[in-house]
């Protein structure tokens, strides 16, 4: 009975880890730099990541003598695709297009005052 279960929990467990993944790049990485960054870097770190999920929970459930070694090289990949989403998150970081709000207003004087204005004239309501 467990073992046609199987599927649709590591079925779900992908699904779940996909939604994970992207929730915890955002906050992390920032929204907005992954708004910047092209779809494939987001699909191929997303999908690849929620994708060694999968193995590594069948290595760590497993009670086969080279599941130790399974192990090591899923939680490896891991890493290599978390630090991947970091470096990519950082190179958008820096190349990101400059805010409009953050560009200085320059203003040019239209008209020159003769004379300044007199103490009294700002002290009256």
């Amino acid at each position: 009975m467990l073992q046609r279960l199987l599927p649709v929990l590591y079925a779900l467990e992908f699904l779940l880890t996909l939604i994970a993944v992207y929730t915890v790049w955002g906050e992390v990485g920032g929204q907005n730099h992954l708004d910047y960054m092209p779809w494939y870097w987001k699909a191929g770190i997303g999908f690849g990541t929620a994708f060694a999920v999968i193995p590594l929970t069948t290595a760590i459930a497993s009670d086969h003598p080279s599941s130790r070694r399974r192990t090591i090289a899923w939680t490896l990949v891991l890493f290599s695709l978390g630090l991947s989403a970091g470096l990519v998150t950082f190179y958008y970081h820096l190349n990101e297009p400059p805010d409009d709000e953050d560009t200085p207003v320059t203003v040019t004087p239209t008209a020159r005052l003769s004379r300044p204005p007199s103490d009294s004239s700002l002290t009256r309501c």
